[in-house]
Parts: C-alpha cells; sequence; structure tokens
C-alpha cells in the first residue's frame, strides 16, 4: 500500500513539474506563427511595391514617349480612314492636304481653313475651335530662319525642327511667360518655306486634345510638282522603283517589249507599275464588245481626284485620267449589265501604265466597290 501511495504522489509531482514545458512549447508555436504572417506581409508588401514601381514607370514613359514624339503616336494609326478623306487642291499656291470628310473647308484671299464644326452667322468663328488653317505669302528669296527671327524678335519661343511637305521647317510655340500668357501661347504653328513663299500652318486651339488628328492632316501636306502643277507625274528619266507619285508609289520599271529593246529604248518602250491602295470617284463604263475596249469596263477619274493618280508625262495636259480594269470577272460582275455607265466611288490597289509603238490603254486593278449609281 505505501509503495502505491508512493508512486501516486511521483506521477502527480511528475504532472505538475510537466506543465511548464506545454506552456513553452505552445508560446514557441504561437512565435511561429506570428513571425511567419510577418514574413508573409512584407513579402506581399515587397510584390506590391515591385508591381506598383513597373506600373508607374510604364506610364512615365508613355507619356514621355507621347509628349515628345506626337508624330510616332499617329503612324501607327494614319492609313486607317485618310484614304476617305477629302482632299483640298491650291494651283494657284501650288500644294495640297487632305483633311476628314464630316469638316468644312473656307477659302479667303491668301488662306484657307478647315475646322470640325459649321460656321454660324452671330457666333464664335470656326477657328476658336477644332481647325486648322493654311496661309500664305509670298516673299522673293525668302530665307526661312530669317522670317522666324525677324516675325518673333519680341517674343519667347520655342522652336523645333520639323519637317512639311517634305520640306525642312520649323513647329513653333510661343512661351506662356509675362504678357505672352494668354489665348493661343503654347499652341503650335509650322512654318515652312518653298517656291519664294512662306507657308503658316495654324493648329489654332483644337491641337492640345486633338494631336492625333492634327498631325494626320500635316502628314498628308504636299507641295504640287511646277510642270503642271501636280506630283503625279511619272518621268522615265528622273524617277525610279520606289518613288511616290500622286498617291502610290513605282514599284516596277521594265520594257513592255523585249523584241523592241534595240529599235525602240526605254525611254520609248516602258511599262510603269505603280502599286498602293486608292479610294477615287468617277464615271464607269461597261464597253460592248463593238467597242475599242470591247467588253472592257473602263473608269474615268474625277477632276478633283485626277492629281492623286500617276501619269505618264508624255500624256497631253488636256487628257482625261482613265483605266480599265485588268480582273474582268470581278469589274463586269460589279457594273453589268454590258453598255451600262454611271457613277461609283472604288478603290484600286495597282495601276499599270504603258508607252511603246502602238499604244494601250492604262490598267488597274479593281480592289471593290464602295459606291455606285447607274443612268438611267
Amino acid at each position: 500500500m505505501n509503495y502505491i501511495k508512493k508512486t501516486k504522489l511521483q506521477e502527480t509531482t511528475h504532472g505538475l513539474e510537466a506543465q511548464p514545458d506545454l506552456k513553452l512549447k505552445k508560446s514557441r508555436t504561437l512565435l511561429l506563427v506570428l513571425v511567419g504572417i510577418l514574413v508573409t506581409v512584407i513579402l506581399v508588401s515587397w510584390v506590391v511595391w515591385i508591381y506598383s514601381k513597373t506600373i508607374l514607370e510604364a506610364e512615365r514613359l508613355a507619356f514621355e514617349q507621347k509628349i515628345l514624339n506626337p508624330e510616332k503616336q499617329t503612324q501607327k494609326h494614319s492609313e486607317i480612314y485618310i484614304s476617305d478623306w477629302k482632299i483640298y487642291y491650291d494651283e494657284e499656291y501650288g500644294f495640297e492636304f487632305k483633311y476628314p470628310e464630316t469638316w468644312f473647308l473656307y477659302k479667303f484671299p491668301d488662306i484657307v481653313r478647315v475646322q470640325r464644326e459649321k460656321d454660324v452667322e452671330g457666333l464664335v468663328p470656326g477657328n476658336i475651335s477644332d481647325s486648322l488653317s493654311v496661309s500664305t505669302k509670298e516673299i522673293e528669296g525668302v530665307i526661312l530662319d530669317e522670317y522666324i527671327e525677324n516675325e518673333f524678335k519680341n517674343s519667347v519661343i520655342h522652336k523645333k525642327n520639323v519637317e512639311i511637305g517634305g520640306q525642312g521647317a520649323y513647329e513653333i510655340r510661343i512661351s506662356c511667360v509675362g504678357d505672352q500668357e494668354g489665348i493661343g501661347c503654347g499652341v503650335p504653328v509650322w512654318y515652312v518655306a518653298h517656291d519664294n513663299k512662306i507657308f503658316i500652318l495654324n493648329s489654332n486651339l483644337g491641337y492640345s486634345s486633338n494631336q492625333d488628328l492634327f498631325n494626320r492632316i500635316l502628314s498628308t501636306f504636299k507641295f504640287l510638282d511646277k510642270r503642271m502643277g501636280a506630283t503625279n507625274i511619272f518621268d522615265i528619266n528622273e524617277n525610279k522603283v520606289g518613288d511616290n507619285l500622286g498617291e502610290m508609289m513605282v514599284t516596277s520599271i521594265s520594257f513592255v517589249s523585249a523584241n523592241l529593246a534595240d529599235s525602240h529604248p526605254l525611254e520609248e518602250n516602258h511599262k510603269v507599275v505603280f502599286g498602293g491602295d486608292l479610294v477615287l470617284e468617277g464615271k464607269f463604263n461597261y464597253y460592248d464588245q463593238n467597242s475599242y475596249y470591247a467588253n472592257k469596263v473602263c473608269f474615268t477619274v474625277n477632276q478633283k481626284d485626277s492629281l492623286r493618280v500617276p501619269i505618264l508625262s508624255q500624256y497631253r495636259k488636256d487628257r482625261d485620267t482613265y483605266f480599265c480594269f485588268s480582273n474582268d470577272e470581278l469589274a463586269q460582275q460589279e457594273f453589268d449589265p454590258k453598255g451600262s455607265s454611271g457613277v461609283a466611288k472604288i478603290v484600286i490597289d495597282e495601276l499599270v501604265l504603258y508607252w511603246y509603238p502602238g499604244g494601250n490603254y492604262p490598267l488597274a486593278i479593281l480592289k471593290t466597290v464602295l459606291e455606285k449609281e447607274f443612268d438611267n
């Protein structure tokens, strides 16, 4: 009996001694859990910080790219709908440019303006809103740098070298400081000299919110060829593959007939192919078998679009700009029945011009018909 009591006493004493060890284990477990939570929070915070820093850096770079290189922003989309825009052609001062088909054009002495909204009598004129104006000054022997220096001798300006119509030009912004602060300060104005003239392109107040749109308009500005007031004339002695004429590019130059090469050199015996999608308006004719253009569908381009289509320098100045379609099946399907005529808006993507003894009419590939209306 004494032995048993002794043993129970020992067990009781041992249980009391074990309790501190159990509490110590629980404390250690709790500490480990807390450390784990703390480490997790630190890791998550670090990942979030890295991610936020990456996003902010990307946004900063995108912002700088947009501010410092706005023209690069427009190149990605410049061809999305430009082909459907209207074209303004100024033969007197020798330039042309495109503008959105929904915009309005106003012509004044020495200045032309295109704008988003229509002018309403008695209200603020359109040039205070989204608009682009082109004014011209004739100055014999003009030097652009001297003109800019005299024009802004009393102003603080920011001057940037750019290109307008293939010519070196300046983008000028008047600093918004002191007496210069006010409406229009900081808005870009472009100056370019060509053929004893100064051309001033003013974006007015629309540029800040529509930079892409204005840059697209500016990218279409062209000076016209002196020979016929056009940039669309191909000369076998001057032009080469890769040249842009009108709104197409020379893709190949070759002999029409190699058999005639000895007696008729390239100047008298050549075939020129132009590439590039081109939207045109004009008149179509589906000729019957008794015509010179037997069973062909041919298209005469409207006068307003004619300078956009390449022609050969040998053509008469009063000759209409026309071609027949080389893909007969599609053309005949679109303009059936035979003998029909009317007006249409089309897209071509290749044009072939010939110059050789016996001659041949120009050919183009009909890509699609956007609109058509048959004569009664």
